[in-house]
């Protein structure tokens, strides 16, 4: 008779999942239909870290298996990593089984008492005046590098650096500004100083051009910045007196 009323239920549509449902699925499912305000590179993201940090370990589990000593395990895993890494695992396994819960696919949460590991925090400090230099120096030479000038002289985050065009310079109040068009937050969207050094730079830039782009005006995208990076700390080296050899 529960065979043929959970038949019933799967046909009618009125269970979707269950107790049964692997962490794996039920975490697709949760993470499609909770998370579905996430911008997509935020979503790519955030997948990977559950899916390397929690899913690979115990994904193929059932959800009314899976005890608390199985996501202190796993999270133990985490330990020497750097504290960010470990808080963005803890919520994960926090956000599954919360909703996990309020979906009563499960009877008590696993993960109300995990406890997080000892994890590292790299400290961080500011360019040196000279550093700066060579940082705005190397970063005029080229349209590409437009994109790190944007974020220390105006403020912008990397996507948004990215977006700017040239319709986005405006003369407000007899000041040169630009329109930083976040998403982020409800003031993302903004209006920031463009300081001299910057304006004379930029102030020419079609309307329809992006400020930082490649020579073929293609925009700075998410998967080319890493090897622009690259190619732009190494020009800070050689501005700076460091040597080639072998082109190395």
């Amino acid at each position: 008779k529960k065979i043929a009323q959970k038949e019933q239920e799967v046909k009618s549509g009125s269970i979707i999942v269950s107790g049964n449902t692997t962490l794996e699925k039920w975490a697709e499912q949760c993470i499609a239909t909770y998370k579905s305000r996430q911008k997509e590179n935020t979503r790519a993201v955030y997948v990977r870290r559950i899916r390397h940090c929690i899913l690979d370990h115990i994904g193929m589990m059932r959800l009314q298996d899976i005890k608390p000593m199985h996501c202190q395990q796993v999270l133990n895993l985490q330990a020497g990593k750097s504290k960010t890494q470990i808080n963005e695992v803890y919520q994960a396994f926090r956000f599954l089984f919360k909703h996990a819960l309020d979906n009563e696919l499960i009877i008590r949460d696993p993960t109300t008492a995990l406890i997080k590991p000892t994890g590292t925090r790299h400290s961080r400090r500011a360019l040196t005046k000279t550093e700066r230099e060579a940082f705005i120096a190397v970063g005029k030479t080229d349209r590409r590098y437009y994109f790190y000038l944007l974020m220390i002289f105006c403020g912008c985050r990397p996507s948004e650096a990215a977006n700017c065009t040239g319709r986005d310079i405006v003369i407000k109040n007899g000041y040169p500004m630009l329109h930083i068009r976040g998403t982020k937050t409800s003031n993302a969207d903004r209006f920031v100083p463009i300081p001299e050094e910057l304006f004379d730079l930029i102030k020419n830039t079609p309307k329809s051009e992006y400020i930082a782009q490649y020579s073929n005006g293609n925009k700075i995208k998410e998967e080319h910045r890493a090897r622009l990076w690259n190619s732009y700390t190494r020009q800070i080296n050689i501005f700076m007196g460091c040597k080639t050899y072998r082109n190395a």
